[in-house]
């Protein structure tokens, strides 16, 4: 994949300057950096909501969330 970013000039400055410790190609370091950081910033994303993932969740409890969520509850209130 072949990809063109605008980076900040005190940024770019520090891809240079660590291409030039390490004697490596500025497209190295980003591919690195990135490799580095992207599991942090993917950390950071919401995950959606799956009970199943808790301890002590049941097939019955499935079963009476799916019906809790059917119940008409001004219906009940009525009386």
């Amino acid at each position: 994949m072949r990809s063109s970013v605008t980076l900040p000039d005190d940024l770019a400055a520090e891809i240079e300057r660590t291409a030039t410790a390490l004697k490596e190609s500025q497209a190295t370091i980003l591919r690195l950096a990135i490799r580095a950081g992207l599991p942090v910033i993917a950390e950071r994303a919401p995950r959606p909501y799956d009970p199943h993932l808790y301890d002590g969740w049941t097939d019955e409890r499935t079963e009476l969330e799916a019906a809790s969520a059917k119940v008409d509850v001004s219906a009940e209130e009525r009386g």
